[in-house]
């Protein structure tokens, strides 16, 4: 679950499992660690516009940026081949069935595509996951010499988006 103020959004694994399925659909193959990613930088660009997150994940930091940890692991068992509907190629992973767009609304794929067209263009689009928070997370981790990875703060990736003040006031008027 993922901490807003005082209460928590629960991950929705359904919806990001689609999500996936839907990258790898317009993508093609695919690495877990570029799905975590392009996750993230949805699900913030769907905070930043929306005023929500997508699937609720939790963000983490790990070496090369930060990742949506239950998009992580959706990745993790496609490329494992514990969950059905993807294959594996090289271990870049790839959607075998159809998506279903039921479950993703208009403005989720509206992120889902800009995030993708903001992954081909020149700028270098992992260096958008590697925010402040992801230093410091990532710092601390290493610090602390136990994983290799850190959770990182909600409240602190959503003040450091466009507007992240008032979104802020919004998530927890909303409560």
């Amino acid at each position: 679950m993922a901490n807003v103020g005082n209460y928590c959004l629960a991950f929705d694994r359904e919806k990001a499992t689609e999500s996936v399925k839907y990258i790898t659909r317009v993508v093609g193959l695919v690495s877990k660690y570029d799905l975590a990613m392009l996750c993230f930088i949805a699900e913030m660009m769907h905070l930043q516009e929306f005023g929500r997150p997508i699937v609720n994940d939790r963000y983490v930091a790990l070496s090369g940026g930060t990742v949506c940890s239950g998009v992580f692991s959706i990745a993790f068992d496609a490329e494992r081949q514990y969950i059905g509907g993807f294959g594996v190629c090289d271990s870049l992973i790839k959607s075998n069935g159809d998506v279903d767009l039921s479950l993703l609304s208009e403005s989720d794929i509206s992120a889902l595509d800009w995030a993708i067209n903001f992954s081909r263009s020149e700028f270098s689009w992992r260096s958008i996951s590697q925010t402040g928070e992801w230093q410091r997370a990532f710092e601390q981790s290493l610090e602390s010499n136990t994983l290799p990875f850190r959770l990182m703060d909600f409240k602190t990736c959503v003040l450091a988006l466009k507007h992240g003040e008032s979104l802020w006031e919004h998530i927890n008027k909303n409560k």
